[in-house]
């Protein structure tokens, strides 16, 4: 993975797909799993009212997570 796409903010300015993106109800809960697990957790930050996660898988490739509860609403 060439260095410029390691990053996620330099990689969302780069032409093609970027990543893949996961709606959790909790994401510093599963950045906190996943990091025990081993993950590479490259950073987690509020954007406003959302809070966001990327990862890398062992490609190198970023995975984001962002915390989207409503649709975990119970009926």
């Amino acid at each position: 993975m060439p260095e410029d796409r390691r990053d996620p903010d330099k990689d969302l300015r780069t032409h093609g797909n970027k990543h893949v993106s996961f709606a959790v109800k909790d994401v510093r809960a599963v950045a906190g799993e996943l990091k025990l697990r081993g993950a590479d957790i490259v950073f987690v930050v509020d954007v406003g009212p959302v809070t966001v996660a990327f990862i890398r898988d062992i490609a190198g490739n970023l995975i984001e997570l962002f915390q989207q509860p409503d649709l975990w609403a119970e009926a």
